[in-house]
């Protein structure tokens, strides 16, 4: 089980050794295109206060991005508020942030 190409892996760090690691990976193998996320079904209605939005803020929070004109798009009926399970999804990848490497 070695690099691709023939390349060799670095070596484990005595901090890997002591958390229990039994590999090492070696980055410059690895793909730098980010994965879009789907936290939530593109076919389901999520009111405010469902657990599945939790990760998202408080049911608060939510109603003040509201008011903000910020946050997810949502769909209101009858005067009651929901969130398309793909509009979530579409929102969480629109904040994906890509820190530059430094050095």
């Amino acid at each position: 089980m070695g690099a691709p190409d023939g390349a060799r892996l670095p070596r484990m760090g005595p901090r890997l050794a002591r958390m229990g690691c039994r590999f090492a990976v070696d980055i410059r193998h690895l793909s730098t295109k980010f994965i879009e996320a789907e936290m939530f079904d593109p076919t389901k209605l999520y009111r405010p206060g469902d657990p599945a939005l939790d990760p998202l803020g408080s049911r608060q929070t939510l109603a003040h991005w509201r008011s903000q004109g910020r946050g997810p798009c949502y769909v209101k009926i009858g005067g009651r508020i929901a969130y398309k399970g793909g509009d979530l999804n579409a929102w969480i990848n629109s904040h994906t942030v890509n820190p530059k490497p430094t050095g």
